[in-house]
């Protein structure tokens, strides 16, 4: 998958310094803005996808797209013609209709490849391999430009996907069992109710109404580095290599910025992420607003590229937690698709449009850091929106931190949980140890004082399922609290302890499990315990107290017959059960018979 991503991104990158290029070449800087009209095609061509996904398996349909893209950029190569304003018009919005179905495609892939779990690992090295496969594209189109002429990287992009499309069947192993897309996107496709019911919530209202200003605020910083790269730089070629050059140099920054953000949430919470791109563009875009040059356009365009894809999209994701799993699919595809692909783009061409008919070019720059204010102010009220939102959905038992970048750990999230923990009430806390239970064993030891809390729970299932999720946790677990579940009325709690205390066990559960097997207490020392060790512990447990229980008690009797049912793959249970087998105790005898029949190998096995 990483290599996959690679080569979608490699081939993305070698077309976007091109796609502007064209563009630039085509309609000149000071109308720039207008392509971006074209590029808002991406919502038409959403739906269109949806009834595609709908009606074709996904290893028809992600390759077909990839094959029929590749197919598209060797049109626009038989057509090219430089200078060409029908040209730069429609190559830019294919660019973006491209980028944003392959992507979406690959992650739909990518869902069936990964559960949510396995996800939090496999998608950051996933997204570190994109950002390495668009540093390399830039580079390409940055450096070979003037060898392999502009209409020539078109073939080398198609070439690159076409790749792709031939190496995704063979990344979706068939063994690895997981749904057909069919059953997700029946789950996840959006429904068709309209976005009035969508923003009469709170919550969704106040994101979108802060990604539309991020959206107004990232097309004027690109509409400014354009023009001024049109400035500086004449030709197409010169245009290309040199956005090439700054792509290659910056493509890398968005997953530096997302590997040091995860500490920083884990203290200052979701806010962090929420004021970083906001405020760094503040002082970006005042430093283009005084200094009109290429160079700060170029420093306002990377702090906005590489705090978008990093904190920005982190923080975004983290604040869906607080939807229900009906709502989230459908506020994502409205806000992240609708909302920023099209209605911010049109948007934008309608703010730079009426801005140029009072300023000029240049003055243009001194609304960027306007809305920048504004944009920061709306992060303070989206905050606590977030924490009263969170709440409540917890208190509702219907939030959910299955995203990529939703984690417990952050500092704002983590106080709610613990309070729905630590409330008392059933559902709540059965509602928090399943979100618990979803995290990594990191994110878990930050609750343990709560889990060990329940514990002592009034209701078995909290307090068994507070035992397991301890169990993942092993270096939070506290073995004192923990050896409460040891002679819990219900067998299944005290199984979940001896699980927990055996992971703890610093010297491995083997010994956690010896230790337990030589408790006075008769629970304690029952079936589902003995289970746990292996074969090894078993037979040392039977010597050690085999010619003392041969003459004990019948219950001390029954106890070896099950120790020896365990000792699978070991010679020595023969000798054993054929001793208990004879056993002038009828309960004993028929323990050792069914313990043999569990090994299905012992001579008496056959005559039963």
């Amino acid at each position: 998958m990483m290599g996959m991503y690679f080569l979608i991104l490699c081939a993305l990158g070698v077309l976007r310094p091109v796609r502007n290029a064209l563009a630039l070449d085509a309609i000149g800087g000071a109308n720039f803005y207008r392509v971006y009209i074209v590029s808002a095609a991406v919502v038409v061509v959403a739906p269109l996808l949806d009834r595609l996904a709908r009606r074709l398996s996904w290893r028809t349909l992600v390759p077909g797209a990839a094959l029929t893209s590749a197919a598209a950029l060797l049109f626009f190569r038989g057509i090219y013609t430089e200078g060409s304003a029908a040209l730069g018009y429609s190559f830019y919005g294919f660019y973006d209709v491209v980028s944003a179905v392959l992507v979406t495609l690959f992650f739909i892939a990518a869902q069936l490849s990964f559960d949510a779990r396995e996800a939090r690992t496999a998608y950051p090295m996933i997204i570190a391999a994109g950002s390495v496969g668009a540093t390399v594209g830039g580079a390409v189109t940055g450096f070979f430009i003037d060898n392999l002429g502009t209409q020539n990287l078109l073939l080398v992009s198609a070439a690159l996907i076409v790749a792709f499309a031939l190496v995704l069947p063979l990344g979706q192993p068939a063994s690895k069992g997981r749904a057909e897309p069919a059953g997700l996107r029946r789950a996840e496709r959006p429904s068709q109710t309209g976005a009035a019911e969508l923003l009469r919530d709170p919550h969704i209202r106040m994101i979108a109404v802060t990604v539309l200003i991020m959206v107004l605020v990232k097309q004027l910083v690109d509409y400014q580095f354009n023009a001024l790269t049109k400035e500086s730089f004449q030709t197409l070629e010169a245009v290309s290599a040199f956005q090439g050059k700054f792509n290659a140099a910056t493509q890398w920054l968005p997953f530096v910025v997302l590997m040091a953000l995860r500490p920083g949430m884990k203290r200052w919470g979701v806010a962090l992420a929420m004021f970083m791109l906001p405020a760094v563009m503040l002082g970006a875009t005042v430093a283009l607003a005084s200094m009109w040059t290429l160079w700060t356009a170029v420093g306002a365009k990377a702090t906005e590229m590489t705090f978008r894809n990093s904190a920005e999209r982190s923080a975004r994701e983290v604040l869906y937690v607080p939807l229900t799993d009906e709502v989230k699919p459908r506020a994502k595809a409205y806000i992240d698709a609708t909302l920023a692909d099209g209605i911010g783009k049109v948007a934008s061409v309608a703010l730079i449009g009426i801005a140029l008919t009072v300023l000029d070019m240049r003055q243009i720059a001194f609304v960027t850091p306007v809305l920048c204010v504004v944009w920061l102010g709306l992060t303070l009220a989206l905050r606590r929106e977030y924490l009263g939102a969170l709440g409540r959905s917890i208190r509702g038992r219907y939030a959910s931190f299955r995203g990529v970048f939703a984690s417990l750990s952050d500092a704002s999230s983590g106080p709610v949980l613990e309070g729905a923990l630590a409330s008392g009430d059933t559902l709540q806390a059965a509602f928090a140890l399943e979100i618990v239970n979803q995290s990594s064993p990191g994110e878990i030891g930050r609750f343990a004082p709560q889990l060990h809390g329940l514990v002592g729970h009034a209701s078995a299932d909290i307090r068994e399922r507070a035992l397991r999720v301890l169990e993942k946790a092993p270096d939070s677990v506290d073995t004192k609290r923990v050896e409460v579940g040891l002679t819990d009325a219900e067998p299944s709690v005290r199984e979940a302890a001896v699980r927990a205390l055996s992971a703890a066990d610093v010297q491995g559960p083997d010994a956690a499990v010896r230790d337990l097997l030589e408790s006075p207490d008769p629970q304690v020392r029952g079936r589902g315990e003995l289970q746990l060790g292996d074969p090894s512990v078993a037979r040392s447990y039977l010597e050690s107290r085999w010619e003392t229980a041969r003459r004990g008690s019948v219950e001390e009797r029954l106890e070896m017959a099950l120790a020896a049912g365990t000792m699978t793959g070991d010679a020595s249970a023969d000798e054993y059960l054929t001793a208990l087998i004879e056993d002038e105790a009828p309960e004993v005898a028929a323990a050792a018979l069914k313990s043999a029949g569990l090994l299905g190998r012992h001579p008496f096995y056959g005559q039963m």
